[in-house]
């Protein structure tokens, strides 16, 4: 099993992505159109810092929108310079959990943009995925 199916296993719904993208890979992210940051409750009411982007991936022919909802944000970094989005040129996701430094699970960043998007996170979920 190639380390991206592994990583893709552990994101909560990525099924959704699978059944309509066969060959889904996080590199063809192209910008992110909107996002989302506020704060909810968990059972032992502390604050969990979410984001949630919404994102477009170019196939071949066709152009999708996904959104994601991150859970358990620190070190968020965001920068753009476009009026369009947040363009997005080596979008990546990595699982950090056998790192040992942190408690953290996932690392996810643009690493060609100079860190335009940059943060960790310890929960990734699919909200959904819609063909243009």
């Amino acid at each position: 099993m190639r380390e991206s199916d592994k990583l893709n296993n552990k994101i909560k719904n990525f099924e959704l992505i699978t059944s309509v993208l066969s060959s889904f890979c996080w590199i063809k992210f192209n910008c992110i159109t909107e996002f989302h940051f506020y704060k909810v409750l968990n059972k032992f009411f502390d604050e969990v810092p979410i984001l949630d982007f919404t994102m477009e991936y170019k196939e071949d022919v066709s152009t999708y929108i996904i959104k994601f909802r991150f859970k358990g944000i620190e070190n968020l970094q965001l920068s753009s310079t476009t009026n369009y989005g947040i363009q997005l040129s080596a979008f990546e996701v990595t699982d950090i959990r056998e790192d040992g430094w942190c408690d953290l699970n996932y690392k996810v960043n643009d690493y060609e943009s100079h860190n335009d998007v940059m943060f960790y996170c310890n929960e990734i979920e699919v909200i959904s995925i819609t063909r243009l």
